[in-house]
């Protein structure tokens, strides 16, 4: 595995196995990011619909007394 004990290779000192941790680590990283984006669109459009349905031009020429 890693070996940082400062010898002259440094950081390029690391083998295989650990190159495919890293991998792994910035791929679940990165769907993390992926999935958080897709929400929040999700969440926009939920906002936007009601939104659209609140400012409904319909709906205002109701009265809010349902017997005048």
């Amino acid at each position: 595995m890693c070996d940082f004990d400062g010898g002259d290779d440094g950081f390029w000192d690391m083998d295989t196995g650990d190159f495919a941790i890293l991998g792994g680590v910035f791929g679940y990283a990165e769907e993390e990011c992926e999935e958080r984006r897709r929400l929040e669109r999700e969440a926009e459009k939920e906002q936007e619909e009601i939104d659209r349905f609140n400012n409904c031009e319909y709906c205002d020429d109701f009265d809010d007394d349902p017997y005048p």
